[in-house]
């Protein structure tokens, strides 16, 4: 889920010289924006209150599944996602934005990919490291964590295969996510697929 959170801090209040000569009180400024590493490295835990295995995203839904059962829904979102990626055997594979890593667990779980999961917070690193290792079950994958700007990485041009990014572009700066949409398409070789799932926009 894309959060863009208001700082609670208070504005100051006009000098008490300006309102006794009787100048017009100002209008309240918007709050600032918290920075996406804050705000998902404070809120982060809270995320177990959405989801046992901490997706960050909505779900999907379709007809024979039971509405009530939330993590099935939400890990259908992730497996409807991979289903459009044409996946192989050994593909290197680009999740861009992983959160706690949860879509990136649900894929190693059932694909034998090599799969990059790309965050910018530090912390989300060491928490998906942590979730993994409580996984039971051996996955078929592997995962690479790495920390960077998934619309500036120090990654090699072309070696990858496919790419997705559930409910995380909306963090891309400007409405065509165009630093985001450019990175992508340095990343892939050509042929390569790309999907990217998102609930809604906020700039």
């Amino acid at each position: 889920m894309c959060r863009v959170v208001p700082s609670m801090r208070p504005e100051p209040l006009a000098p008490l010289r300006d309102r006794q000569r009787g100048a017009a009180d100002p209008a309240p400024a918007a709050p600032a924006a918290v920075d996406l590493e804050t705000y998902y490295t404070e809120a982060g835990m809270d995320y177990r209150a959405w989801s046992r295995g901490f997706n960050m995203h909505f779900g999907f839904w379709h007809k024979g599944m039971n509405p009530l059962a939330l993590e099935n829904m939400l890990e259908e979102m992730s497996r409807q996602v991979f289903a459009r990626l044409d996946l192989r055997a050994g593909m290197k594979v680009l999740d861009l934005g992983c959160g706690l890593g949860a879509p990136a667990r649900t894929l190693v779980a059932g694909h034998p990919v090599a799969l990059t999961a790309v965050t910018i917070v530090p912390w989300q690193i060491e928490m998906a490291r942590e979730l993994s290792k409580a996984v039971a079950t051996p996955p078929q994958g592997w995962i690479e964590w790495k920390l960077g700007d998934y619309a500036a990485l120090d990654l090699p041009a072309g070696a990858y295969e496919a790419a997705f990014s559930i409910e995380a572009s909306c963090h891309s700066s400007g409405a065509s996510k165009e630093d985001f949409v450019r990175e992508c398409a340095r990343l892939l070789r050509a042929g390569a697929s790309s999907e990217t799932e998102k609930a809604h926009d906020q700039d």
